[in-house]
């Protein structure tokens, strides 16, 4: 690694604005232009570095959300109709991090039986 080279952390995710008027409006606009999908994009390395921290810190607040979720379900907290109905949408979502969270509890557990 090249001493005093820029890391992924050094680069603060987009703001909304930012993704917004940066990013989705011009994309959006070029696709209602008829600029064809495999058209390449010039972007600065940077501002592809603070897109990708951009998609790190949601899919992280996701995760979080989803296993805070998870959790009150375990708890008894979100009980009854309405809570459900609040929560059906993320179902698949809640599932696959309840299945990563048993795999990987399933994996320690093995580990500490070895």
């Amino acid at each position: 690694m090249l001493v005093g080279a820029p890391k992924l952390s050094d680069f603060l995710p987009l703001t909304g604005e930012e993704f917004e008027n940066q990013l989705k409006q011009p994309i959006m606009a070029a696709f209602k232009a008829g600029v064809p999908i495999t058209e390449e994009t010039m972007l600065q390395t940077g501002v592809m570095a603070r897109i990708i921290r951009t998609i790190d810190q949601a899919t992280a607040e996701g995760s979080l959300m989803l296993h805070i979720i998870l959790d009150l379900q375990e708890r008894g907290i979100l009980e009854g109709d309405e809570a459900q109905q609040i929560i059906e949408p993320l179902k698949d979502a809640l599932d696959a991090a309840k299945n990563a969270r048993n795999k990987f509890e399933k994996s320690v557990q093995e580990a500490i039986n070895e």
